[in-house]
């Protein structure tokens, strides 16, 4: 999850360090926003299907594959014209978001299974856990622009540099996944399948609330998180410059820390409906 944060989040300070290089019209800062919701959402649909066909982790190699493609390829292949850099990069964007998208299904899930119980509470505690690590996936774009705002001069190699970081967290993932036995819950398989539970109606509510409970936080998270130099810079003043931006940012965003951490803590201090 913190590579997952990280991709969705660094496309705010690539844009403004993008901007200083290539003029950019309403629609791109738009479009380089929202292509990579457009792939989550795609693969969210698909690679928790994948990961029941052929196992989580072989599902999870394949998702963080395209995650780490769709960077890379986001920093490396886009050349030419203004237009060709900008269209290259929302391409390479979508791939990315299929990747990211599916590790969400495949991340809760294994850590889920992986917990060796059927104890809701430690399920869900070891579920919180593994999406601990969103926050700080939002704040590492602005650390890295920091250092590369001092170290690096060309706005060029900047911006390329942030956007093919972001593959680095996926070859651990993928290397974790490679040979990675399956869990004995996964392997057993004594449950029925998705489709088959969505025609039983008892399940549709608590589908309905979860989902739509998710829905509402991410509208709310990855709105703030997407637009986060603009809101910053309403609270601390419109023409700072990069550097200023990053670290305003950093203190933004780490005030979700001490909520993250109070919430697992809750969690595991008074536990959760079943």
């Amino acid at each position: 999850n913190f590579a997952v944060q990280y991709n969705f989040s660094v496309i705010a300070i690539v844009l403004k360090i993008m901007a200083k290089e290539y003029k950019q019209d309403g629609w791109i800062k738009e479009l380089l926003k929202g292509v990579v919701f457009a792939g989550a959402i795609t693969g969210q649909l698909l690679m928790g299907y994948v990961g029941d066909l052929i196992g989580r982790n072989k599902a999870m190699f394949i998702t963080t594959l395209l995650a780490g493609a769709g960077a890379l390829g986001s920093s490396i292949f886009s050349w030419g014209n203004r237009l060709s850099i900008y269209g290259t990069v929302a391409a390479m964007r979508f791939v990315l978001g299929v990747g990211v998208g599916g590790v969400y299904p495949l991340s809760a899930t294994k850590a889920a299974e992986e917990s060796a119980t059927t104890d809701h509470q430690a399920r869900n505690l070891r579920v919180s856990l593994s999406f601990f690590w969103q926050t700080p996936g939002s704040i590492s774009p602005y650390v890295v622009s920091l250092i590369l705002l001092c170290a690096v001069s060309s706005r060029e190699l900047q911006f390329r540099l942030l956007l093919a970081l972001g593959a680095i967290p996926s070859l651990f993932i993928m290397y974790g996944s490679l040979g990675e036995a399956e869990s004995a819950e996964f392997n057993r398989k004594d449950g029925n399948s998705t489709w088959e539970l969505l025609q039983e109606r008892r399940w549709w509510w608590k589908l309905i609330g979860t989902g739509g409970s998710w829905l509402i936080y991410d509208v709310v998270y990855y709105g703030t998180s997407l637009f986060s130099p603009t809101i910053v810079g309403k609270i601390f003043g419109e023409g700072n410059n990069l550097f200023d931006e990053s670290w305003q940012n950093i203190i933004v965003t780490s005030a979700g820390l001490p909520a993250i951490a109070a919430g697992v803590y809750c969690q595991k201090r008074f536990g959760l409906k079943p």
